[in-house]
């Protein structure tokens, strides 16, 4: 049977409507500045030279300093998200058996990838025990393995890798 890790996406919605709030807000105010100004500025006629290029040039700054808001209110939170993340998936690992958490602990430290005779060599585990130890491993989907020449290319598995190698 196929376990799947749900992510909760509840707190991305959130900040997904409060960016689209925000947008839509400077968007209304940015057009109904710029008509209160013009009809102000042209009255019965329209001689929009000077007033018009500041209006163009304020709404432009007003929008620049939006988006650098923008821009850091959604940094910081997928930071923090990501940060999240990868601590529950370090404190998973403690409910690994002893011999898949030395070696998942290994492929961390050398960002998600190593050669098989790499993992014998930098733990204290055999070849017969890398191995079977390694295709349980395969079979829960922590790891992947791919030919490598006389050895095995051992990845920590995709979402896996993404959280975990990052440091």
């Amino acid at each position: 049977m196929e376990e799947r890790v749900s992510l909760d996406l509840n707190g991305f919605w959130k900040r997904l409507v409060g960016v689209i709030t925000i947008l839509t807000a400077f968007m209304i105010l940015v057009t109904g500045g710029f008509l209160t100004v013009h009809s102000l500025v042209t009255g019965p006629y329209c001689d929009c030279g000077d007033s018009l290029l500041l209006t163009v040039v304020g709404m432009s700054l007003t929008g620049v300093i939006v988006g650098i808001t923008i821009y850091y209110y959604l940094s910081g939170s997928f930071r923090t998200e990501k940060e999240d993340l990868r601590e529950k998936a370090l404190k998973t690992t403690r409910f690994l058996p002893e011999e898949q958490r030395s070696i998942l602990n290994f492929l961390i430290d050398r960002e998600g990838v190593s050669l098989q005779k790499e993992i014998v060599e930098g733990t204290d585990l055999g070849k017969v025990k890398v191995s079977r130890t390694l295709k349980k491993m395969e079979k829960r989907k922590i790891v992947e393995r791919e030919e490598n020449g006389m050895s095995k290319k051992v990845e920590v598995a995709g979402d896996l890798r993404d959280i975990m190698a990052e440091k």
